[in-house]
């Protein structure tokens, strides 16, 4: 084992026992452990250019290499013995120099409750057909949301679930259902690849890992229609934009067609963020859930998106909750401060209101209109 295999596997190491999310390396540098959202030099000395040179020339294979030279950007996952969790790595050029920065992916999937999802999420994988996007910002648990989703489907049903992702990140064991993943790069050429000759291969669910383009924002459209139940992921800050981001994949001459897809076959939209815990245990999901009923479709189909996201934060619909009613949910629990709240809030002079005339206290029950919502 070469000196800077030794050196990878110590900061690997230093990651489970702190609990790090990510790990950051640059040369010239001391690395960086991302812990509970803040960022923590390691103290050791500044690794030079040849530790993440040698780093991806142990992790990767020839091929991956080889596509890093004319694309700098690569993604791989990684495990050694030593250690049960996998990581996740991406390589990119910094100032000339292979820079990377590593995540840390739990070895065991965490169930919906344990990571304080709303319950109703189960409820959407459990649709026949249709299409359900969770979405967020880079870092903020969209695939561990996923796996979770899916991991309730595999312990509880019968289900034939393929998924299509770059790279895998939770290995989904077979229990009840049959599982079939497919990495691109190594399974499969691409996500258009795989979504071509996916149908041949019956599945119930399909989990595209992430949607980057209009070849496969119409796949999943065209998949989501024709009787499959697709779960995907969408880089946006909530869920009304999540749909505006679909569309941005599209010229503006086929949105018509596309929000029609859309109205006939969209499920729900889970947009969630990650903020501070109260006991430092961690951060907790904060989590604005919109689904498409008889009202959302109507406003979807007039693409009056304003009107869509007044209705979400008016919190009496179907199960439909905002990032604010998510933020209540959590003080009540106890999971996070008041301050944290408000400082989180998208309009925190309405929370802090909304708390006083509720009198919701850390403990204390929630008013009955908020009980339902998002069970």
């Amino acid at each position: 084992m070469s000196k800077s295999e030794i050196i990878f596997h110590e900061l690997l190491k230093l990651m489970v026992t702190n609990k790090a999310s990510d790990l950051y390396v640059k040369p010239f540098h001391q690395p960086v452990l991302r812990i509970e959202g803040e960022l923590y030099p390691v103290k050791m000395d500044e690794l030079l250019p040849n530790f993440t040179e040698e780093v991806l020339e142990f992790v990767s294979t020839p091929t991956q290499r080889k596509n890093f030279e004319s694309n700098p950007e690569l993604n791989v996952i990684y495990s050694f013995d030593e250690v049960k969790d996998r990581f996740r790595i991406n390589f990119y050029k910094n100032k000339g120099y292979i820079s990377l920065v590593v995540r840390r992916i739990n070895s065991v999937i965490p169930t919906i409750e344990e990571l304080n999802l709303p319950v109703i999420l189960k409820k959407f994988v459990l649709y026949k057909r249709g299409l359900v996007i969770v979405c967020g910002a880079t870092g903020t648990g969209k695939s561990t949301t996923l796996a979770s989703m899916l991991d309730f489907v595999n312990q509880n049903y019968r289900k034939h679930i393929v998924t299509i992702e770059d790279p895998i990140e939770y290995i989904i064991e077979d229990k009840k259902s049959y599982i079939s993943q497919r990495e691109v790069g190594i399974d499969t050429n691409s996500f258009a690849d795989s979504l071509k000759s996916v149908v041949r291969q019956t599945p119930d669910i399909v989990m595209v890992g992430e949607t980057r383009d209009k070849i496969t924002a119409t796949s999943i459209l065209q998949l989501a229609e024709t009787g499959h139940l697709i779960l995907t992921t969408l880089h946006s800050p909530n869920t009304v934009q999540a749909i505006v981001r679909l569309l941005q994949f599209f010229d503006q001459s086929e949105h018509r067609e596309i929000v029609n897809y859309l109205a006939s076959n969209l499920i729900a939209i889970v947009s969630q963020r990650l903020i501070p815990r109260i006991d430092k245990k961690g951060r907790a999901p904060v989590v604005e859930i919109l689904i498409i009923n008889a009202r959302m479709q109507e406003l979807l189909l007039d693409m009056n998106f304003k009107q869509m996201k007044a209705e979400i934060d008016s919190f009496l619909t179907d199960g439909m909750q905002s990032f604010d009613i998510s933020l209540i949910k959590l003080y009540a629990k106890g999971l996070i401060s008041l301050d944290t709240a408000v400082e989180y809030a998208e309009v925190p002079h309405d929370l802090q209101l909304k708390i006083r005339t509720w009198g919701i206290k850390p403990g204390s029950e929630l008013p009955e209109h908020l009980g339902i919502l998002a069970e």
